[in-house]
């Protein structure tokens, strides 16, 4: 049985620009290994979760079940649903919910930059940003 993967709004976007690297081996591990399941099962259903999830489950700041940053997280949380027009608790087969944050944050310039304007991993967005703006000219 397919269970649906419980995952944050903003981990839509950090997956998206996930190059293999972060916080430490553990980690990036378990990022590539979300990323590869939820791109290998195109119908696998992803239900937007107000709280911890599989990504949250390697990170270094999760501390006796709690987040050291939860209230930047939750803050990214509530823009991107924001954004893309969505609530918690909604649940999209994968390839959907990723189509509907390309078109409500990653199309449009200034977006994704005005959602996680102070995050950790921002420079590594930026760049893949001009990369593509490059490779489109």
């Amino acid at each position: 049985m397919n269970e649906p993967v419980l995952l944050r709004p903003h981990h839509a976007l950090c997956l998206h620009y996930f190059i293999g690297k972060g916080y430490g081996c553990g980690f990036v591990e378990n990022m590539f290994h979300i990323k590869r399941f939820l791109c290998g099962r195109s119908l696998r259903t992803v239900v937007l979760h107000n709280g911890a999830d599989c990504i949250c489950a390697a990170c270094p700041n999760r501390r006796n079940g709690g987040c050291m940053s939860s209230e930047k997280v939750a803050r990214y949380d509530r823009e991107c649903l924001k954004a893309c027009g969505l609530a918690f608790g909604q649940a999209f087969p994968w390839p959907e919910l990723c189509r509907r944050v390309r078109k409500a944050i990653l199309e449009k310039p200034g977006v994704r930059a005005g959602i996680c304007f102070d995050c950790l991993w921002k420079t590594l967005c930026q760049q893949q940003d001009v990369e593509k703006s490059v490779e489109n000219v």
